[in-house]
């Protein structure tokens, strides 16, 4: 085993919002930005990060199919042996 591989694994889920949105040529914001693009935003860390696509949806376009989505995503994740956490993003 690696030392990599030796450190926690924490799967950050993308679904949307202001933290992965950027302004289009109109003014207007959307979310743009993969889980990948703000995971390659942070500095080296003591842990190992899985960018999982959720959704990529504003805010105050959210259902509560859209919530179940989520919540049925992280479950998925806690399932895998090899996580220790999850993060959602969103906001």
């Amino acid at each position: 085993m690696t030392a990599t591989a030796s450190l926690p694994l924490v799967a950050v889920l993308a679904t949307g919002g202001t933290i992965a949105s950027r302004k289009g040529a109109d003014g207007a914001a959307s979310p743009s930005l993969s889980g990948q693009d703000l995971l390659d935003l942070l500095p080296p860390l003591a842990l190992r990060l899985r960018a999982v696509e959720v959704l990529a949806k504003d805010s105050a376009s959210l259902t509560l199919a859209d919530m179940q989505v989520i919540s049925d995503a992280v479950g998925r994740q806690l399932d895998d042996p090899q996580i220790t956490g999850v993060v959602v993003l969103h906001g």
